[in-house]
């Protein structure tokens, strides 16, 4: 059977699932989810749906605001939901009140606050704070969206600067999906010289100029996070749903969407940790373009791509393998280690984390130059020394294209940059 590396990862999640709580029937699985993870939402859906056999029915709304159709409006009235996705402090305002499982809260996405102009205008400059209050100050109107970028621009932001007052009387707030639309469109239609709202869904819509994300200094550190609402008829197969979509393959999807996957400190043992930072060196290694450094950190019987019809086995056809990845001048290769796990046995460890694959010729296309995917590999730790070594490497999920460079390095910076002991 072909099935996609996210189908692939679900029926691991889902075998590992039934062995521990026993096998559930097909539900019905009521989503209410609002406009800026929607789109990773569409695209991962008919996979879970595959491989769970569940059934999703899908309830759009803003994550707050004064519409009707926001997600707490309809939540309040008595609409059931079995999971909400929505942003990430309207879930823990949810949760405060009680009308979700605050333990079953799980961030799902970073999100940066952007701008469009109309397609053919010119882009301002918002590349720093002084030059972005000048576009404000210069624009002749400003849209934003009736949910949480609008409602931070409007109540925080705006005031922050000191433009409130400046700002008032040439905007206005666009009531989005379902029964409204985004801010790109009355922008590509010229209703609004300017739009903002977050990255995610300007970057789709036809008509419209992306000019960027705004400084980060006046980034809110949005989130998109799901979670199970208190009264869940199918709070199983909710937690489900909410697992596939944390999975590591559905970073991908999350990067293509304009979004950013969580990151943040892994938390793990001390001899996980001890794992962790020796993949961060071995990669290095190769970021170094440094064959020595490469070498030492193989097992003598390592086996590379393991699984494949052709696997390199032992470390000396290794290294010699990776002679031109290592070099770096027909295929670039970076990743970072994300999750390390220690089984029954102390000295064999399980290793995974993004990579990112770049052809650096010039010839290349540009939507061909980079490619992302997730790596896997085992490590064993040798008795005498206690230093631990590449034993496989299995290669990991098929590559999928990515755009550009920030995209790539979006998708890479979902590994953390440290490891604390738990």
């Amino acid at each position: 059977m072909n099935t996609s590396p996210l189908t692939r990862a679900f029926f691991v999640l889902a075998t590992i699932t039934l062995l521990s709580t026993g096998a559930a029937s097909a539900a019905d699985l009521r989503v209410m989810i609002s406009a800026g993870f929607h789109g990773v939402y569409a695209e991962l859906a008919p996979a879970f749906e595959k491989a769970s056999g569940h059934h999703l029915i899908t309830m759009r709304g803003p994550s707050m605001g004064d519409s009707p159709e926001a997600i707490p409006t309809r939540l309040a009235r008595g609409e059931a939901a079995d999971v909400v996705i929505l942003d990430g402090e309207a879930a823990n305002a949810l949760a405060e009140r009680g009308v979700v499982r605050a333990d079953s809260k799980a961030v799902l996405a970073r999100s940066q606050v952007g701008m469009v102009v109309r397609a053919g205008a010119a882009k301002p400059d918002i590349s720093t704070v002084e030059a972005f209050k000048a576009t404000l100050l210069a624009a002749k109107s400003i849209a934003y969206s009736d949910s949480g970028s609008g409602t931070y621009l409007s109540t925080t932001l705006f005031a922050k600067l000191g433009m409130a007052e400046q700002i008032a009387g040439k905007s206005r707030k666009v009531r989005g999906p379902p029964s409204g639309e985004p801010v790109a469109a009355v922008v590509a239609r010229g209703e609004a010289e300017i739009g903002f709202q977050q990255v995610s869904e300007l970057i789709h819509t036809p008509g419209v100029s992306f000019v960027g994300a705004l400084p980060e200094a006046l980034q809110p550190g949005f989130t998109f996070a799901a979670a199970i609402t208190k009264d869940a008829r199918e709070a199983e197969a909710a937690n489900a749903l909410i697992r596939f979509l944390t999975s590591p393959d559905a970073a991908a999807t999350i990067v293509k969407a304009g979004l950013m996957p969580p990151s943040s400190a892994s938390t793990m043992s001390a001899a996980e940790c001890a794992v962790w930072a020796r993949e961060r060196s071995f990669a290095k290694s190769v970021d170094d373009h440094d064959a020595k450094a490469f070498a030492e950190h193989l097992h003598p019987g390592a086996l590379f791509n393991a699984g494949s019809e052709a696997p390199t086995r032992g470390a000396e056809a290794v290294a010699k393998g990776w002679a031109g990845i290592i070099e770096g001048k027909r295929i670039v290769l970076r990743w970072r280690a994300q999750f390390v796990n220690i089984g029954g046995e102390p000295d064999i460890a399980i290793s995974r984390g993004p990579y990112v694959l770049e052809d650096p010729r010039p010839e290349t296309k540009p939507e061909a130059r980079y490619r992302v995917g997730h790596f896997v590999s085992v490590w064993k730790k040798e008795p005498a020394s206690g230093v631990w070594h590449v034993l496989f490497d299995g290669g990991g999920s098929a590559p999928l294209a990515v755009e550009n460079s920030a995209a790539a390095e979006k998708f890479l910076a979902q590994a953390p940059t440290n490891c604390v002991n738990r």
